[in-house]
């Protein structure tokens, strides 16, 4: 139906931690010395509103870790989660991380 479109998920690595731990902010000091703050807020911001998972058709359940260990966990208690942790737990953790 939408052969064009892209979905972008989440993943375990689009938090500040993972950014220094990883190089990200480090790539970023070196391509934007000037204003990096801004671009690096613009990234961690950006990175945080990315969904966490996704339903396709009403039958595809797309996340970039892994299915929660809570089996019947709702739509609606996904999109209640803390997703602004940077120590995430539970069913937030097994979805970023499980991969």
């Amino acid at each position: 139906e939408n052969p064009g479109a892209l979905w972008v998920t989440r993943g375990n690595h689009e938090t500040p931690e993972m950014h220094a731990q990883y190089g990200f902010s480090a790539e970023l000091k070196d391509k934007y010395i000037n204003g990096v703050d801004r671009v690096n807020k613009a990234f961690c911001g950006w990175f945080s509103a990315l969904p966490i998972a996704h339903v396709v058709d009403s039958r595809v359940f797309v996340v970039h870790g892994g299915v929660p260990k809570k089996r019947d966990a709702t739509v609606a208690e996904i999109n209640a989660l803390d997703r602004d942790s940077d120590r995430p737990s539970g069913m937030l953790y097994h979805m970023l991380w499980s991969d």
